[in-house]
């Protein structure tokens, strides 16, 4: 017996996913046993067939998102589908955008800045700290003002702001939209990180002309950090990494410099009171908080670290450090996944300007 048209092409899956649907109102009615397992399995296996369609047709992208379908399905309903079944699909998903890496369309803007509007580099090293201190600690992007930006934006284009997006990285999706509160939460952050990255190219191109114009030390560069109140291996560990970027190796400077915000952040934490452990009752043990941890950290009397810190630097770490859609720094650089393309002088000062923030902060103390 000949399939129904619907299952003959698989670009019509929507329909035969539809079918699927009425026949299991039917089905349940006339008290058929197993017809709910039966009419998921019959979406997925049109789900399937429709990016198995598109990846023969070398539409890669295309098929990612088919297969990234049918595993939201079988995870949501796990117990119709086994372990093998799920393993096939994440790596199929994974083959299918690496394969479709080619398929962007690559946009290069050009964006002239002065060179006096960046020129940070003073008449004596200690000048040169001051000035990119100054710049760091104003530079934490307003995310009430970006907001702002970026709904006048939306008024101007309507219909793109309503487009819902999906964020790929090599061989995996790390985050979709749906719709235009979400485009806008997208939208802010990815103006946040622009400005923090032309800051910080703008950083390191000082650094680098200060230390052979000026003698510029990485001892000139922590100077700023004694707010924190840091050990001094920390502070060993801090300007080993600026010595390596002072001589031109950002690849060791980004590896030494990156875990340590979160090192200084857990230490200015637990000396103004804030407990920075995390109790695990069914191992019977203590472990150091991780990152997300510590960042949702809360006080006895109600205060939090984002209370502490202040909304905008907060979300600002958030992106730079954890946000699988932000740089991610501590992601990419604690689970071994950065390469030479992450490891910039760029990189390296913003994480020089994180420090310097929190330093910041941590002068400035709880908002009264």
């Amino acid at each position: 017996m000949p399939l129904p048209i619907y299952e003959q092409i698989p670009l019509l899956h929507y329909f035969d996913q539809a079918i699927a649907e009425v026949e299991y109102e039917l089905r349940k009615a006339w008290g058929e046993p197993r017809v709910h397992e039966r009419m998921l399995r019959r979406q997925f296996e049109a789900t399937m067939r429709c990016a198995g369609f598109h990846r023969s047709h070398g539409n890669d992208l295309v098929a990612a998102e088919f297969f990234g379908q049918a595993r939201a399905l079988a995870t949501k309903y796990r117990e119709y589908f086994t372990d093998a079944e799920l393993t096939q699909l994440g790596r199929a998903e994974q083959q299918a955008l690496i394969a479709g890496e080619d398929e962007f369309t690559r946009i290069h803007i050009s964006i002239e800045v002065p060179k006096a509007v960046m020129d940070y580099v003073g008449d004596t090293p200690e000048e040169t700290v001051q000035t990119i201190l100054a710049e760091a600690t104003a530079a934490v992007p307003p995310r009430a003002r970006l907001r702002k930006d970026v709904l006048e934006a939306n008024r101007q284009a309507p219909l793109q702001a309503m487009m819902g997006r999906t964020m790929v990285a090599p061989g995996k999706v790390v985050g979709r939209t749906g719709g235009e509160a979400d485009n806008v939460e997208a939208e802010i952050q990815s103006r946040a990180m622009l400005q923090t990255h032309l800051l910080a190219d703008g950083i390191a191109s000082a650094l680098q002309r200060a230390s052979t114009q000026l003698g510029l030390t990485p001892e000139h560069l922590t100077a700023p950090l004694a707010p924190l109140g840091l050990d001094t291996g920390t502070i060993a560990l801090i300007q080993h990494g600026l010595a390596r970027l002072l001589a031109g190796d950002p690849m060791s400077a980004t590896h030494v410099l990156v875990p340590r915000i979160e090192d200084a952040l857990r230490q200015h934490l637990n000396a103004i009171g804030f407990d920075t452990t995390e109790f695990r009752p069914a191992e019977g043990r203590t472990d150091d908080s991780s990152l997300g941890g510590l960042m949702r950290k809360e006080l006895p009397d109600g205060r939090t670290v984002r209370d502490y810190l202040g909304c905008d630097l907060w979300d600002h770490l958030d992106s730079m450090l954890s946000s699988q859609t932000g740089l991610n720094l501590r992601h990419e650089f604690a689970h071994g996944l950065a390469r030479p393309a992450n490891c910039t002088p760029a990189v390296a000062a913003i994480t020089l300007m994180l420090l310097y923030q929190l330093a910041g902060a941590a002068s400035r103390g709880w908002p009264t």
